[in-house]
């Protein structure tokens, strides 16, 4: 029972960050507000996560993966002038 409590607040805790990611990203939101409504320690935890967030996603475009599929991806598609 532990281990799916465990479970459900990763979830949880994955989803109030990119909640307040987006928050702060695309609608312009200070990030003092957002860490209080969403109810980080301080706006310092926040741009912890904004800071991770952004070393996962260019780790995540630097890795194999990723880039064989945006390879895949461009070679299906040819361009006429």
């Amino acid at each position: 029972m532990s281990n799916l409590k465990t479970k459900l607040r990763q979830i949880m805790r994955k989803t109030r960050d990119e909640w307040a990611i987006f928050a702060v990203k695309e609608m312009g939101i200070s990030s003092e507000t957002v860490a209080k409504s969403y109810g980080y320690r301080s706006s310092c935890d926040l741009e912890q996560t904004l800071k991770q967030g952004e070393k996962d996603a260019a780790s995540y475009i630097g890795s194999e993966p990723c880039a064989r599929s945006l390879t895949r991806n461009v070679s299906k598609t040819t361009i006429f002038d």
